[in-house]
């Protein structure tokens, strides 16, 4: 026997421990078979090995799409934990800006309200005031006078 009938051999061996494991025991498959010319019977198991060769193949790259959609989802779900973790911070941000915000308003509005009071005082004292110096004028006028009289 030459290597291409060895290797026919065992692909043999191989196709039938394969169908054996798919068709079982059923004794009317096994007839079927057991009928078909040799060169049927090697393309059969020839495309029984491939078509299990192709599902191993399928298989592994069916796991390692489960499994990048895990690590995908995994990382989706740490990334939505920091995004909300995020976003609470943000509106304890927020909100501490408005109460600060609020809080200003209220001393602005205060300070506008002492301002307002404070003009009013103004207005109310400089007429005091002009007429303090009109008198405090008089006055030097007078000290002036004085002086002049008083002085020999």
């Amino acid at each position: 026997m030459d290597e291409q009938e060895l290797d026919e051999d065992e692909v043999m061996e191989r196709a039938e421990s394969i169908l054996g494991q798919q068709f079982g025991t059923d004794q009317a498959v096994n007839n079927l078979y057991e009928n078909l010319p040799d060169e049927a019977r090697r393309r059969l198991l020839s495309d029984t090995i491939l078509t299990a060769e192709s599902a191993r193949k399928v298989e592994k790259e069916v796991k390692a799409i489960i499994r990048a959609e895990l690590q995908l989802n995994q990382k989706k779900k740490m990334l939505l934990f920091k995004a909300d973790k995020e976003k609470k911070e943000l509106e304890k941000k927020t909100q501490f800006l408005k109460n600060r915000t609020e809080f200003l308003e209220e001393e602005n509005n205060s300070l506008e309200d002492a301002n307002a009071l404070l003009k009013d005082e103004r207005d109310r004292l400089l007429p005091i005031e002009r007429e303090f110096n009109k008198l405090r004028h008089q006055n030097e006028q007078l000290e002036i006078r004085n002086r002049a009289i008083l002085a020999p």
